[in-house]
């Protein structure tokens, strides 16, 4: 077993407070959930039921416009009572009012062979599950050189592995022979974990060292480089085989997920077992201070902001409650900042190295023009990248200048830590994802 130790990168996690390690064994639904469909937000799918009719399990429920063999599969049965659109008209979210099953389901039958998995993958809707390096877009039917399964969660902010996993082995292991069959596997896991596996196709491999070593793009780096947009590399999160495992056994799945941050009640912080979809105010019921609150879906560096009318999407596997701070103090930036976070030695709180900080809503600043040293960014990279020279060629659209700076091997999330301990208050993320939908619709599509 082949284990890697990552030095790049940030160290340790940010010292926030709110956080919390408690597990419930609380199973929390509620009767109206939401079907996502905005991790798939590069394809224009079409919808086929509309508002008030009757889904069933299994049921095809949107076809790619312009790939018709990719098709999207209702995970429960109910009645569609509001689609709700993001940009361009693209499908974000069907809500359903749920019903139990009236028939029996049975587990799928494996495929036998490459070519036959491959095609069941997309004909039963389990491709959506699935993305694609460079530039982490939605598979096609070309057979991948190798699948990496990332294991590492968002250490302190989301669900362990252990956790994930838990009563649900069945759900992955079956996933795992599913994918086995069409190409070897990268089962990454942290340093401390492990898991037993007879299938030769999967190669376990461990991370270990700094926080670099939960991002895809590192353990892609260390053992199958991207080298040009043509190649193919496939990746999935623990999350991604437990939802492709219960499809194939036709069971539901039980999510687990973090509830987390200082607007949260002390003693309601923890993982909790939820339904997937399920809606934001029967989650965070009688669990919230009652004082205004910012909610993420998500990690605070990587969170998407919702509000008590919206749903939790399919790749969330933690909700983060902020304290709303309606404005600065007067003469912010010349207190001396005891008690404020800094990860770039601006106040004396970089003393006190044991202490933790509330996050709030404010960014405390505007934009403005990139901070000269680039250093400031780089120190966060998980891989061997010049953040500016690279976001600079993105934001000028020289990609053959950003190929050359390392534009295939990375994604959005990888810029997250560079994103908030930003000085210029810039939005790297933004930037790579608008910069990579753009060479994808250009030069890929």
């Amino acid at each position: 077993m082949k284990e890697f130790i990552t030095r790049r990168g940030r160290k340790k996690q940010i010292p926030v407070q709110g956080l919390s390690s408690s597990f419930f064994n609380t199973q929390i639904t509620s009767t109206t959930r939401c079907i996502d469909l905005s991790h798939c937000a590069d394809r224009k799918m079409k919808l086929i039921p509309l508002v008030g009719d009757l889904i069933t399990n299994n049921q095809i429920l949107a076809v790619d416009k312009k790939m018709k063999e990719r098709v999207f599969r209702a995970p429960f049965c109910g009645n569609i009572t509001e689609i709700k659109y993001g940009e361009f008209r693209r499908i974000n979210h069907i809500v359903v009012a749920t019903q139990p099953s009236k028939t029996e389901n049975l587990p799928l039958p494996l495929p036998n062979s490459q070519e036959e998995a491959l095609n069941f993958l997309f004909d039963k809707g389990l491709s959506i599950f699935i993305k694609q390096r460079p530039f982490n877009r939605s598979i096609d039917k070309s057979l991948p050189r190798s699948i990496f399964i990332n294991c590492i969660e968002s250490h302190l902010f989301e669900p362990t592995f252990n956790a994930q996993i838990d009563k649900q082995e069945k759900c992955f292991s079956i996933a795992l022979s599913l994918l086995a069959k069409i190409a070897p596997i990268k089962l990454v896991l942290r340093s401390e974990d492990s898991f037993d596996t007879p299938l030769k196709e999967i190669e376990v491999i461990k991370f270990g060292g700094s926080l670099a070593a939960e991002k895809t793009s590192t353990h892609i780096e260390y053992i199958d480089p991207i080298l040009s947009d043509k190649d193919n590399v496939w990746t999935l999160s623990t999350l991604d085989i437990l939802y492709i495992g219960s499809m194939l056994l036709q069971t539901p799945l039980e999510k687990k997920v973090s509830i987390l941050g200082e607007g949260v009640i002390p003693e309601c912080r923890g993982t909790y077992r939820v339904s997937p979809g399920i809606a934001i105010k029967e989650l965070l019921r009688d669990k919230v201070l009652n004082r205004p609150t910012t909610i993420l879906a998500g990690t605070p560096l990587k969170g998407k902001l919702l509000s008590t009318d919206d749903y939790l999407g399919h790749p969330h596997q933690s909700v983060f409650v902020l304290l709303e701070k309606k404005k600065r103090k007067f003469l912010y930036f010349f207190r001396p900042g005891t008690d404020s976070l800094t990860l770039t030695n601006t106040y004396l709180s970089k003393l006190f190295s044991s202490k933790k900080f509330p996050l709030f809503n404010l960014q405390n600043g505007e934009k403005r023009p990139f901070v000269v040293d680039g250093r400031v960014y780089d120190k966060e990279m998980p891989l061997k990248i010049l953040t500016i020279p690279l976001i600079k060629a993105l934001m000028r659209k020289d990609f053959a200048a950003a190929i050359d700076l390392g534009f295939l091997k990375i994604i959005d999330e990888d810029f997250v830590f560079s994103t908030f301990i930003c000085p210029s208050k810039i939005d790297l993320c933004k930037i790579v994802r608008d910069a990579t939908n753009l060479y994808t619709q250009e030069y890929l599509a």
